[in-house]
């Protein structure tokens, strides 16, 4: 049968944990397919010796989190699920996004989990709907891009934010969340 409806899910997961699975599982939208959008994590300035280096943001012991290990961890969590079609799709260190500017003009930027996003929905067919999955702080920053990409979407092809609300890790008697997971596996 023919795709139609795709849940996205566009994010850092710098490790993914387990909140991810769960939030996939209630995501109360049955879909054909799944699409893990891995960005890279990000990175910061340090000064080393008076010079500029830029450092992984998000580092477990001082190492940087590679994609790799998300996508080995996201195999696993999914395999253990039961959860069958998806495709994990990460973002090289470094690689470009092309677009048109309003002026024609082509452009390029750093490639980031929401052009990503973009990209696979420009891909769509009329008919088909792309859930967009993001946490609930970024969702009005979805929302805007997304309108202002509006026209770039082909004809007959509907995306949907949808909101996921954090909760606090005491409420669900585990540890959910990236910063706590990677403080986790630092202290033993």
């Amino acid at each position: 049968g023919c795709l139609r409806t795709f849940a996205v899910v566009p994010g850092a997961f710098k490790p993914p944990h387990k909140g991810y699975l769960e939030t996939i599982r209630d995501i109360g939208v049955e879909w054909d397919k799944l699409y893990m959008i891995i960005g890279t994590g990000g990175t910061k300035t340090k000064t080393v010796g008076g010079e500029k280096i830029k450092i992984p943001k998000r580092t477990i012991h001082g190492e940087g989190i590679s994609s790799d290990v998300s996508k080995t961890l996201f195999r696993k969590y999914f395999e253990d699920a039961g959860i069958g079609n998806y495709s994990l799709i990460d973002i090289k260190e470094g690689e470009q996004h092309f677009y048109v500017d309003k002026n024609g003009n082509e452009k390029s930027m750093t490639a980031t989990p929401l052009t990503k996003v973009l990209d696979i929905i420009k891909g769509g067919e009329a008919g088909q709907t792309y859930v967009l999955l993001t946490i609930d702080e970024e969702a009005g920053r979805f929302k805007y891009i997304l309108e202002s990409q509006k026209d770039k979407i082909p004809e007959g092809v509907q995306v949907v934010v949808k909101e996921i609300v954090k909760q606090p890790e005491e409420d669900l008697g585990q540890v959910l969340h990236g910063t706590e997971l990677r403080a986790a596996i630092e202290s033993g």
